[in-house]
């Protein structure tokens, strides 16, 4: 069965290759496949490889943002600061954080201030 990231970085190539006017064609030669060979309840996660495959080519991170409630405006902003325009920042709201943030950068380093974490912590 071929993998989500696989199928992403051969979407990227075909369009990479493809001239203005094939890219409509190449999207939907390339969904017809989807659907034969996985279906089509794999393209989010197929979107997601290609979004993730798309920041990386272009030097930037893939930075997820947990929350306990959605950010504010200006919580944004400074989180953005913190990164540059290249980098993709996703906020998802967790309510069994209780509290803080939860940062993963490129799906691996964390950075976890949440209050589920210090409790679990305490609680040790």
């Amino acid at each position: 069965m071929i993998k989500p990231k696989e199928y992403a970085q051969a979407l990227i190539e075909a369009l990479e290759e493809a001239s203005s006017e094939q890219k409509d064609r190449v999207l939907k030669h390339f969904i017809t496949v989807v659907q034969r060979t996985s279906g089509m309840h794999e393209i989010k996660k197929i979107v997601k490889a290609v979004e993730e495959e798309t920041v990386k080519r272009n030097g930037g991170k893939m930075v997820q943002v947990e929350s306990a409630r959605q950010l504010n405006e200006q919580q944004i902003r400074v989180i953005q600061e913190c990164f540059e325009d290249k980098d993709r920042i996703i906020n998802i709201v967790k309510p069994e954080l209780i509290a803080g943030v939860r940062i993963t950068i490129n799906g691996n380093a964390s950075i976890d201030n949440s209050m589920k974490r210090k409790l679990e912590k305490l609680l040790q």
